[in-house]
């Protein structure tokens, strides 16, 4: 079962590091249609501030042997609008 396409492309929900809940899955597609250029960004999302900024300096720090310029963006939600995407 680990890696088998058959078996994790069937899958809707699992455990989160290996497939993404399809609500999650809707916000980063619904960031994505807001904010990307078109150029093949993707999108993360992450359940804190502080794991994001984690996330983040990882990110930069890894990308820095790379060759490619790679942008690194942090969106918050506003505390008081929990269920509202971002405008």
């Amino acid at each position: 079962e680990e890696g088998d396409e058959a078996v994790t492309s069937a899958m809707l929900c699992g455990y989160p590091r290996f497939v993404y809940h399809p609500y999650v899955l809707q916000v980063a597609q619904i960031f994505l249609d807001t904010y990307s250029n078109g150029g093949g960004e993707d999108c993360l999302v992450l359940p804190t501030k502080e794991s994001a900024l984690r996330c983040q300096s990882f990110l930069q720090q890894a990308l820095e042997k790379e060759t490619a310029t790679t942008d690194v963006a942090l969106l918050e939600r506003p505390e008081n609008t929990a269920s509202t995407p971002p405008t």
